[in-house]
């Protein structure tokens, strides 16, 4: 199932002096033991402490056992930011189950081809009376595979062939003697599996070990200053690594804080989350973070509690992160990670300048980062290449997936990320877009952000984006996708790259308005979604 460790990288892992050898179930029970009747995590419905967590989480998984879901069995988890989502990833990492991490966001055709590709025997998944829940509810009961199905929300027509259960057992349900029979995973086995970000064809599965995340977990809560009195806000989606655990909601529960779990799709019910529970730290991306800071210009809100922003998952103009510090009155933690591991983060103690630049430096000691040429070979300082990676946290393999564990991983275990990037003179990281982003233009390569940059730049913030469509005339060409504006026509921004003195290959072949940026289930621009719209 997954490219085995070896031992020279087992035994560099055991040396280190923080690295623990426990599963994240345990690992968890550990905190939850330690603090008791503190507030655990807050969703719209429900408030849970730390104890009754444990009680819960034990509860369910004498409750899948029973059910016959058993040690290194896969299953798909579809949850919005909810208690229940918790309870059952470690539930299901109690009795050695493997939870599969699908989005909220995500449509039928991306659930299934989650659950062919990680051969899922139940799903664990939120319903309501729409299209996209009854598509996806009609294909799961024609699967093949799909043994159980638990939903927190039991549909009003009843499936023919699949077993439906109510996601959470009934209280006088009773499950202690089939737990006691469960088997137990080791620290270096899989404990969860996470999807790749791509939005072309289907995710990769990434598998992530009990170790490797509490590490991960780790080393970000250190660096975030985490706990007994944080109170964090998951705006993201926690089935996504930034928002579960960079620190995310597991760094929280780790340190004995509270989380309030929201919905990023809803920034009053984010603002009001943050102003009735004081919110202290919070993950944002950029456009996320560009709301909060407009709230405050417009005295919606005013955020006072906050300590600490991380921002991440997409480029952040620095003027936009300056505004963060100035507006917000907070400390800003520019964060630039990889659901595979290797993790980025401005820190205490970097200037300003660093800050808003870059995105600081990797987070463990033992990372270690190269920036290189198509061939692999080193780029200097200051230079752009491509950034590859590996460090005791940095998966070393796909699941059942050859072809990209040969394209993706080097013979030495280098992982090549596909993030353009340079080493600045001080050090620190800068993230400068995704290497197959790039536009060729008549031979000449460039970033899309070299023009959308011009548009972010000063008074007047214009947000867009630059895609490359095909064309039968000259193989490709540029389109620049803005968001409309009062008195803003194709003629202004065209004469605002024209000021910047852009060289003719950088300007785009056609500007269009619209009305907004489509995003993806993360908040990041969704350029695929921008090229159907120019097809159709």
């Amino acid at each position: 199932m997954y490219p085995p460790i070896s031992s020279s990288a087992l035994k560099q892992r055991a040396e280190l002096s923080n690295w623990k050898r426990e599963t994240l179930c345990d690992w968890l029970l550990e905190s939850c033991a330690l603090h008791g009747d503190r507030l655990a995590l807050q969703d719209e419905a429900h408030r849970v402490t730390y104890s009754q967590l444990a009680s819960k989480i034990t509860a369910n998984a004498g409750y899948f056992a029973a059910l016959g879901i058993s040690k290194d069995a896969r299953v798909t988890i579809r949850l919005r930011n909810r208690v229940e989502f918790f309870i059952s990833f470690f539930a299901l990492i109690r009795i050695g189950a493997i939870p599969v991490l699908a989005l909220p966001a995500h449509s039928v055709n991306e659930v299934s081809g989650v659950i062919q590709d990680s051969s899922s025997v139940a799903y664990i998944g939120h319903y309501a009376d729409e299209p996209t829940e009854q598509l996806i509810l009609d294909w799961l009961d024609k699967s093949e595979q799909i043994q159980n199905i638990f939903l927190d929300c039991m549909p009003a027509k009843p499936l023919t062939k699949t077993a439906v259960h109510t996601l959470l057992p009934q209280p006088e349900q009773c499950f202690e003697e089939i737990l006691k029979c469960c088997e137990y995973s080791e620290p270096e086995e899989v404990a969860f599996i996470l999807l790749s970000g791509g939005t072309t064809g289907r995710s990769k599965l990434i598998p992530r070990t009990h170790s490797d995340y509490i590490y991960n977990i780790e080393m970000m809560s250190a660096h975030c200053h985490l706990d007994e009195t944080v109170r964090y806000l998951a705006a993201l989606p926690v089935a996504h690594n930034f928002a579960l655990g960079c620190p995310g909601v597991l760094g929280v529960l780790a340190n004995g804080g509270a989380a309030y779990l929201g919905d990023a799709n809803n920034i009053l019910s984010l603002i009001t989350i943050v102003e009735s529970n004081s919110i202290t730290h919070t993950a944002l991306v950029p456009s996320l973070a560009d709301m909060f800071v407009e709230s405050k210009k417009l005295a919606v809100s005013e955020f006072s509690s906050l300590r600490q922003i991380q921002v991440g998952g997409a480029y952040f103009a620095p003027d936009k992160a300056k505004s963060v510090i100035d507006e917000l009155q907070c400390e800003l933690q520019q964060v630039f990670g990889m659901s595979e591991g290797l993790l980025c983060c401005s820190k205490k103690g970097d200037s300003l300048e660093q800050i808003i630049h870059s995105q600081g430096s990797p987070a463990s000691p033992e990372d270690k980062v190269r920036i290189v040429s198509s061939s692999l070979q080193d780029v200097l300082p200051g230079e752009v290449g491509e950034l590859i990676t590996k460090g005791p946290y940095t998966i070393h393999g796909y699941l059942f997936n050859e072809q990209a564990n040969h394209k993706d991983f080097t013979a030495d275990g280098w992982f090549i990320t596909g993030d353009l990037a340079k080493r600045r003179a001080d050090g620190c990281i800068q993230i400068m877009g995704r290497a197959k982003e790039q536009i060729n233009r008549f031979g000449e390569k460039f970033s899309p952000a070299d023009v959308e940059d011009v548009l972010l730049e000063g008074n007047k913030i214009i947000h867009s984006c630059l895609v490359a469509v095909p064309c039968t005339e000259q193989g490709e060409k540029t389109v620049l996708f803005v968001v409309k504006q009062s008195e803003l026509d194709e003629s202004k921004v065209r004469a605002r790259l024209h000021e910047h003195n852009l060289p003719a290959y950088k300007l785009p072949d056609e500007i269009k308005l619209i009305n907004q940026l489509p995003l993806t289930p993360i908040g990041k621009t969704d350029k695929h979604q921008l090229i159907k719209l120019y097809e159709e």
